[in-house]
């Protein structure tokens, strides 16, 4: 059987280990609902709560960790999805350490806490998508991530 060809999906010759802010999505294995309790929430309104499953509170908290793990990085707007995970990521320096290796990091520890619950279930798609956020889009991408819980019933892979 001959082997699919994969895109590469990032930009060559760049520096992911640049300082500057990266918008990153993760989708989950086969795009699955694994986050949220009810996907009845679709028909949430911007002032309500997302509630959240426990392994989406793991996703949450994982996440949230990240930020005390690596000091080169600050995380600013995310948003856990029913099969996706979409966050923000400021490199405040250059440094060797990669927007990859720390994606591949949350993955791995998001997957591993989960696996103590479910120990052969597959979390995550192979890859993510990341998107280098000019400084005059920012506040665009910020409202993107933080709303799209409430946008979520428009999703094309629902």
């Amino acid at each position: 059987m001959p082997f699919l060809k994969r895109k590469h999906v990032r930009l060559k010759k760049y520096d992911y280990g640049t300082m500057g802010a990266y918008l990153i999505t993760i989708c989950t294995h086969n795009r699955e609902n694994l986050f949220w309790k009810d996907l009845k929430q679709l028909n949430i309104h911007s002032n309500s709560e997302i509630k959240l499953n426990h392994y989406g509170k793991i996703a949450k908290q994982v996440w949230l960790n990240s930020e005390k793990t690596y000091d080169d990085i600050i995380l600013d707007a995310y948003a856990v999805m029913p099969n996706h995970f979409h966050g923000i990521i400021i490199k405040e320096r250059n440094s060797k350490r990669k927007i990859g290796f720390i994606v591949g990091q949350f993955k791995s520890m998001v997957t591993k806490e989960i696996q103590k619950y479910e120990p052969n279930i597959k979390i995550w798609q192979r890859n993510y998508h990341e998107h280098i956020i000019r400084e005059q889009e920012s506040d665009i991408i910020q409202y993107y991530v933080l709303n799209n819980p409430y946008n979520f019933s428009n999703d094309k892979y629902l």
